[in-house]
């Protein structure tokens, strides 16, 4: 899975091989530069060039009301973080908040250029079941999608982050700016990266 990141030693990490348990208490936790937070518990690991990472994510959204965080709603998210810095990083996590009278449970899918917002996509809507998040980063391109089964996949349209360097952190986390604890699971975590072709031997190469 990679490194613990538990800034504010608040927040529980539990794991093996194949499943990670977060579990995060209702107070503020964030990765987001527009806003100085940084002490989102999560788990990372370093990648280099192109990749995709994926999980699939489980656990129970409900953030209710009472949100943590001035001007901002209750919210609840897990899932996938990139991270060049403090100031460069993305993120699509399976997230919750309030829509009027119900929880609305939704893919978020957002980038952060030199400490601005450079990207924000929402409009696909999740089921309360584990759901599959993918990050792939193509060149200066990362190309977000979900899926329910792991098969078959609804995709955003990409957010461009000229700049972003070849090597990054990536891997899975917790964000709350909710009064109400919460814990969600990770299983499924993988990176795949392009591999370079075998060398042919000289005599083979000059047929």
């Amino acid at each position: 899975w990679g490194e613990v990141v538990n800034p504010d030693a608040d927040c529980r990490v539990m794991g093996d091989v194949g499943r990670l348990l977060i579990t995060v208490p209702g107070t503020p936790h964030d990765f987001a530069a527009e806003l100085g937070r940084w002490n989102a518990p999560r788990v990372m690991t370093r990648v280099k060039g192109d990749f995709i990472v994926q999980v699939r994510v489980s656990g129970a959204l409900d953030p209710g009301n009472q949100s943590t965080a001035d001007n901002r709603r209750a919210y609840q998210g897990a899932g996938l973080r990139i991270v060049a810095d403090d100031r460069n990083h993305v993120s699509l996590q399976k997230g919750a908040g309030l829509n009027g009278d119900g929880v609305r449970r939704y893919a978020n899918f957002e980038a952060r250029k030199d400490g601005k917002v450079q990207g924000s996509r929402s409009g696909i809507e999740l089921e309360i079941r584990p759901n599959w998040l993918r990050l792939e980063r193509h060149g200066t391109h990362i190309h977000a999608l979900v899926s329910d089964d792991g098969v078959r996949w609804k995709a955003y349209d990409p957010i461009d982050l000229d700049g972003l360097p070849d090597e990054v952190s990536v891997g899975v986390e917790a964000v709350s700016s909710s009064a109400h604890d919460f814990m969600s699971e990770f299983d499924h975590f993988a990176v795949f990266q392009r591999t370079a072709p075998a060398t042919q031997p000289a005599a083979a190469a000059a047929k």
